[in-house]
């Protein structure tokens, strides 16, 4: 049998040669779709799927600007992802600077403006002119910080997973931090005051999330 289909007004059979260029479409028990043709070969009807314009198994080269749907945020399969997705799914860094009186009672404060939730946060503290100096990073749950104790123990450091910020005034004296939450656009530092610790902290920060 033959099937007749009809293309810009033009009548075409199943056994006309088509060029490389051609898919038809016609309706009959199946949707069906020609592929193939060109180059002496002969284009065979396959059942079409999916929706929109047919495409190709071998894959075109895209020219222009190719759109695509955007997954959401958090999407792990094999879809293809828009330059969109990339961004919005990309690591996210933060570098910035805060300060912090050393005779500032025990207490919260807010960090603000990091655009993003931060997952992880490596903390750098010093005090000018001082042995004062900590390194450390916090994510909440687990922190650690290498700390100066040249105050109190010439010529030395301690190294302590309960603390993110260590500085080390005297015996007895310090301000301590950990971080004790994030948000959208912030972390926040839990302060702790002891003795009678003096001067100002200069805190650098990298916030990292996704």
């Amino acid at each position: 049998m033959t099937t007749t289909v009809f293309v810009n007004g033009v009548t075409l059979t199943d056994e006309a040669w088509f060029n490389d260029t051609n898919a038809v479409t016609y309706d009959g028990t199946t949707s069906q779709i020609l592929v193939g043709g060109g180059a002496g070969a002969t284009p065979i009807w396959t059942t079409a799927t999916g929706s929109g314009s047919p495409v190709r198994a071998v894959s075109p080269d895209l020219t222009s600007i190719p759109t695509a749907p955007t997954a959401s945020l958090g999407t792990s399969t094999t879809q293809l992802a828009t330059t969109a997705f990339a961004i919005a799914n990309g690591l996210k860094i933060k570098a910035g600077t805060t300060t912090r009186d050393m005779t500032a009672a025990t207490g919260t404060v807010d960090i603000t403006g990091i655009g993003f939730t931060p997952s992880v946060v490596i903390l750098f503290a010093g005090v000018t002119g001082t042995s004062m100096i900590s390194l450390g990073f916090d994510d909440v749950t687990t922190r650690m910080t290498i700390a100066d104790t040249n105050s109190t123990s010439a010529n030395n450091h301690t190294v302590s997973t309960g603390q993110s910020i260590y500085l080390i005034y005297g015996a007895g004296a310090y301000q301590f931090a950990t971080i004790s939450a994030m948000a959208s656009d912030q972390f926040t530092l839990s302060w702790t005051k002891s003795g009678t610790p003096t001067g100002t902290a200069s805190i650098g920060y990298i916030a990292i999330g996704t």
